[in-house]
Formats: structure tokens, sequence, C-alpha cells
């Protein structure tokens, strides 16, 4: 979708880096989550399954919010709360995967996509809400 959206001049480039831009792919994603978490529901998915699912859509969600207003980093969000996640889910030695979402905030900045502050409200914004959704469903 972000291919043909470059191809046919909706969008910039397939990093969609001009914020305005977001709302249609980001739509789109959250659709295609909501129609998972239908299905999850509708097959009775275990529930640590469908927490984590339920997190993706909440996450995805606030960034989508958020990045209505402010281009935030998705990218260091989503490492956050999949690092919030698997702690929980996975034991303590998942809190090594703090130093990849570091490494995830580093790339965005480097590559000119975030600035820090940027990256560092997708880490504060990705983190706690998804384990607090997390910890409440599962």
């Amino acid at each position: 979708m972000l291919v043909h959206g470059v191809r046919r001049g909706r969008l910039t480039d397939r990093h969609v880096g001009d914020r305005t831009q977001r709302a249609r792919p980001l739509s789109i994603g959250l659709a295609s989550v909501a129609a998972g978490l239908l299905l999850l529901a509708a097959v009775r998915a275990p529930a640590e399954l469908f927490a984590v699912i339920v997190v993706v859509f909440v996450v995805g969600a606030a960034c989508a919010l958020v990045n209505h207003w402010w281009k935030l980093s998705i990218h260091a969000a989503v490492a956050a709360a999949t690092v919030a996640v698997l702690v929980p889910l996975a034991g303590p030695a998942a809190n090594l995967g703090w130093a990849l979402v570091a490494a995830v905030g580093w790339s965005r900045v480097r590559l000119v996509d975030h600035t820090w502050p940027q990256v560092l409200a997708g880490v504060a914004l990705g983190g706690p809400l998804a384990a607090g959704t997390f910890l409440a469903l599962a």
C-alpha cells in the first residue's frame, strides 16, 4: 500500500516522513488490527495472545492520535512496547531488550527521520501504555 501511494504521488516516501500524510496508512493499519482482534475473539484465542494484539491496537491508536499534531517516533514506541510486554511474558532477562530500544532510537535520529525528543516521546508513550494495557488484560 505504501509503495502504491508513493508511485501514485499520494505519499512523499515509503517511510511517510510527512506527518500530514500518516493518517490514512495508520487508519488502515488499525482497521487491520481490529479485524484481527475480532477473528481472535471469534476463535477464542488464548488470553495472552489476545492481550498482545490489544496492546498493538492501543499503542497504534495512541501513536496515530499524537501524530495528528506532532511526529513522534512510532518505531521507538513499538520497540518500547515490545520490550514492555516481553518482560512479563518472558521474565527479567527480557529487560536486555531495552538496549535494542536504545539502538532503534539512535538509528531514527542518525537517519535524520526523528529528533531525540520525538524518539523519547515514542518510548515514553509505547512502554508504559503497553505494559499497563497488557497487565490489565493478561
